[in-house]
């Protein structure tokens, strides 16, 4: 997002490593529609033995706080159109829920599938201006909003270790790192270069070069 496609992580790891690499989301996707999104396509773009890297979003908070859940009437995240309004209770069950049905369809079609935490710029709420800003002075929501993003990620972790399946833990390794951030969760240009430099090396040890 406001990048050149050039400087962004996943076109400088199709550089950095001699592997064919696709970004296969968009701005603003859910688990839930990541999950829909790849057993639409994984059986026709895949091939046994290929790699499927699912980064948790940041997206997912909305649905994390909102009655309704993935099924929000937020058009723009609703799994349904029109949407129905549903009034189910958020729940990570529904997100992990998500993740288990790609592992499963992946595992299907002989392709490894990984989860990869989110980076959420951990924050000063009273020193920084830009975060009173996005939240309009709200300090509560800006706390509910961490908390939902910690526990996103340590499901994530959680999941990650009950399936036996690989994990890239860019929560742990970035979060801490504000200088890489220019909101709470999109990376500027450094944040861009430092992520596919990680990646790369996380990636030469996971998959077979």
């Amino acid at each position: 997002m406001f990048h050149d496609e050039e400087r962004r992580f996943v076109a400088q790891l199709a550089r950095k490593l001699p592997l064919n690499v696709l970004n296969g989301g968009y701005s603003g996707m859910t688990s839930m529609q990541m999950a829909t999104l790849l057993i639409a396509k994984i059986g026709g773009l895949s091939s046994p033995g290929d790699f499927v890297i699912a980064a948790v979003p940041m997206s997912d908070l909305p649905q994390l706080r909102t009655v309704g859940s993935y099924w929000t009437k937020v058009k723009s995240h609703a799994l349904i159109d029109p949407p129905n309004g549903s009034t189910i209770s958020p729940s990570l069950n529904h997100t992990r829920a998500a993740w288990a049905a790609m592992n499963s369809f992946c595992s299907h079609f002989g392709v490894n599938f990984v989860l990869m935490t989110g980076p959420r710029r951990m924050s000063d709420f009273n020193r920084e201006q830009w975060a009173r800003n996005a939240y309009r002075r709200r300090r509560a929501s800006w706390e509910e909003d961490a908390k939902i993003a910690h526990a996103l990620n340590q499901s994530a972790r959680e999941f990650a270790s009950q399936e036996e399946i690989q994990l890239i833990d860019l929560d742990k390794q970035f979060s801490q790192q504000p200088d890489n951030f220019y909101d709470h969760v999109h990376l500027n240009d450094d944040g861009q270069d430092a992520v596919a430099q990680f990646l790369a090396e996380e990636l030469s040890r996971i998959i077979p070069l």
